[in-house]
């Protein structure tokens, strides 16, 4: 576990983290004062957009004396999630001929906002025919607000979660 506070930079903290991967051990990072909130929550996104699953967990008293009920879990294992942005310009077409059975991760997180929602899920139904994947919990909606004109209007967007099936073959 690697407590986290206002003395820690964020560089320090990867390094950390990093040193506890190459012994191939997972890392807790517990925030122990405020600023430690921001810099463990930043230190667990680079690790996400890097491949590595990571999950927040609260109500954690009875695990560990926390101020603010917060422990943050960064996998050793990179690759294990792929993030898959579709944007407006997509077609289910053209992801279909991108996607790839070897290209690895156990976990997709398919996003998109706007016009290019449909697609997602038309891709991400696609990808479970393909007997790969399957559908992990419900679709998360949410909204971005976006000022246009000194307007501020809310873009749609999803989040499907995926998860690879094993498939054994004797």
């Amino acid at each position: 576990m690697i407590n986290v506070s206002n003395k820690d930079t964020k560089r320090s903290i990867i390094e950390q983290v990093k040193a506890a991967h190459i012994s191939r051990r997972a890392v807790l990072l517990l925030p122990v004062d405020e600023s430690g909130i921001n810099t463990a929550f930043f230190v667990v996104d680079v690790f996400r957009r890097n491949g590595h699953f990571t999950q927040s967990m609260s109500s954690v008293h009875n695990v560990v004396s926390s101020a603010f009920n917060l422990i943050l879990y960064i996998c050793y294992m990179s690759n294990t999630v792929l993030e898959k942005q579709i944007t407006r310009d997509d077609t289910l077409e053209s992801l279909q001929n991108e996607a790839d059975g070897t290209e690895g991760g156990n976990m997709k997180l398919i996003r998109a906002c706007g016009t290019a929602c449909g697609t997602a899920w038309k891709y991400s139904q696609w990808l479970i025919q393909t007997g790969l994947w399957r559908q992990m919990g419900e679709v998360t909606v949410n909204a971005i607000p976006v000022k246009i004109d000194n307007k501020v209007i809310f873009k749609t967007t999803i989040q499907i979660n995926l998860q690879r099936c094993e498939v054994w073959v004797e």
